[in-house]
């Protein structure tokens, strides 16, 4: 048998801190969900993960866990006709036990708190019913980062794969996006790096697939997904800031309009006061959400989609 757990957690935390954080998709980004199934009584059987109830415009490709597998990462993928949504979806797992379908709903691990103390990492979490979900249909992903080529790969063990990778996205990036291997099953710590300069578009990952201490690979099928992280200039709420500036357009010319009443006794004095009493406010509101829309530098994280990769026994020596 087997439990199913899903969670996600702000994957830059401030300083030596860690949050949860609802999964949020911009349109075309990616945001990658840690998915744990602890086996028991020696099941080795595949689990598939999939998500359902997504809104439309959101898709996720299926996640196998195969073999001794406990765990992986499912992507949620928005693309540019999703609209702004916000609700809870259900991430399951199935498998086939004692020629039986065994469906399980996956819970939601959300953590509460979470600092290192020295060498201690000290965390608090719970397990929650539900999974929740958010897209953003103003705002476009920083970054959409991708394999040049989608397709399944194939490595034999104890060789390396290089995979190809591409940048795509609005341009806001500034310096280096860092990109790694996300899930990989069997890597320990310190996976393999790029660093993709700011004005480059292309960049390389090389994975060895070496059995060391640190990564435990052995021939089969492995999912996972890319991480970048990165510094984008983020302007937060922009729509708020230029609605708010269209309002005060638009009370600024019922101010005028209202004077020009007001000499030709069209209008009372009373209402100009209401409309220059209306714009004070407004003019106050849109003062704040541009202050808060204005760019600033913002560390961000993007996914790739799932990546499958079919690790070969080595050939015979001759």
């Amino acid at each position: 048998d087997f439990h199913l757990i899903a969670t996600t957690e702000r994957t830059l935390p401030t300083g030596r801190t860690g949050y949860s954080v609802t999964p949020l998709l911009r349109r075309g980004a990616n945001w990658g969900v840690r998915i744990v199934a602890p086996r028991q009584d020696g099941f080795t059987g595949d689990i598939v993960i999939t998500a359902e109830n997504l809104p439309l415009g959101v898709s996720a490709k299926p996640l196998t866990l195969s073999g001794i597998t406990d765990r992986g990462v499912l992507i949620l993928s928005a693309d540019e006709t999703a609209k702004s949504w916000s609700g809870e979806i259900r991430i399951v797992g199935k498998a086939q036990i004692n020629n039986q379908p065994v469906v399980r709903e996956a819970k939601f691990a959300s953590l509460i708190w979470g600092h290192v103390f020295a060498d201690a990492i000290r965390v608090r979490s719970r397990l929650t019913m539900r999974t929740p979900l958010g897209v953003n249909e103003q705002e476009a992903a920083p970054v959409i980062l991708s394999p040049v080529e989608d397709k399944e790969w194939t490595v034999e063990l104890n060789q390396k794969l290089e995979i190809p990778i591409k940048l795509a996205g609005s341009g806001t990036r500034t310096g280096n996006l860092t990109v790694e291997p996300y899930e990989l099953f069997g890597m320990l710590r310190s996976p393999p790096t790029v660093n993709i300069g700011e004005k480059d578009t292309e960049g390389k990952l090389v994975i060895d697939f070496r059995p060391t201490g640190n990564f435990k690979v052995e021939p089969g099928r492995y999912q996972f997904a890319l991480l970048g992280v990165g510094v984008t200039q983020y302007q937060q709420n922009l729509p708020a800031s230029i609605e708010a500036a269209a309002e005060v357009e638009r009370i600024e010319k019922l101010v005028a309009q209202l004077k020009s009443d007001v000499a030709q006794k069209k209008a009372t004095p009373d209402q100009l006061t209401r409309a220059e009493q209306a714009l004070t406010k407004a003019t106050t509101t849109a003062d704040a959400t541009k202050k808060k829309a204005a760019p600033a530098s913002t560390k961000f994280a993007v996914w790739s989609k799932l990546i499958t990769v079919n690790v070969t026994k080595p050939a015979d020596k001759k």
